[in-house]
Formats: C-alpha cells, structure tokens, sequence
C-alpha cells in the first residue's frame, strides 16, 4: 500500500485537474489519486480489453479498444501514464517513435515489490 501511496501522491503533484491521460498500466490503483482528470475507460482492463478490430464504434459500445482508438486518444492525451513492464523495444508506445510528442516529468520507485511497477509519467511537449 506504501508504495501505491507514494506513486498515488507524486501523480497528483504532477497532472492538473482536467488533463487527459493515456493509461498504459498495469494496476489502476494510482489514477485513484487522480481526482478531475479524464481517462480513456476501455484501457484500464489493458490488453484485456483491447481487440482486433475496424469497427470503433462496435469496441467502444462493449468498453473495448484497438490499436485505432489508441492512436486516437494518445494524439488527444495531455499526459501518458506507463508502467515500466509496458515500455521497452517491442512495446507500442516505443514502437514508430509515437512518444516522441512527449517529454518525461516524473518516475515513480516501484508500486509493488516488482521493479517494473515503477511509473513513468510523459507530459506532452
């Protein structure tokens, strides 16, 4: 809970109310802490909910999302919020330089005992 807490706590300090956030997490424990601030719902089941798929409106209805809709709201998003297990060489948002309109503002220690719970937070430039 500590470090949930902690992560909770430096997010707050760092995204204003009404910011848009692109959520490529693993846990949604930390947005609680984010009070006023709109989230894209159908990520935060993460690959759970994400589809093949061309039908967005179909998707969207159900809570689902696809690599469309992602690319829509990560142009939209005022911030991106990513665990550090969803980052790397093999990952979309690293992937075709798509972080590139963003700039990193805070890390977080890990939430869990797993080191790649760490949260990177990216402001767009």
């Amino acid at each position: 809970i500590p470090g949930y807490e902690a992560a909770g706590t430096l997010l707050a300090k760092s995204i204003p109310a009404g910011s848009r956030i692109f959520w490529a997490g693993y846990s949604p424990v930390a947005l609680l802490y984010l009070p006023g601030v709109e989230i894209y719902p159908a990520q935060l089941h993460g690959a759970y909910s994400f589809r093949i798929s061309t039908d967005d409106d179909a998707l969207l209805k159900y809570g689902w999302w696809n690599e469309h809709l992602a690319q829509k709201w990560l142009n939209e998003a005022d911030f991106v919020l990513a665990e550090q297990r969803n980052l790397g060489k093999n990952d979309w948002l690293s992937a075709e330089n798509r972080l590139d309109n963003f700039e990193l503002v805070a890390q977080s220690a890990p939430q869990t005992c797993e080191e790649t719970s760490a949260m990177f937070l990216y402001r767009r430039k």
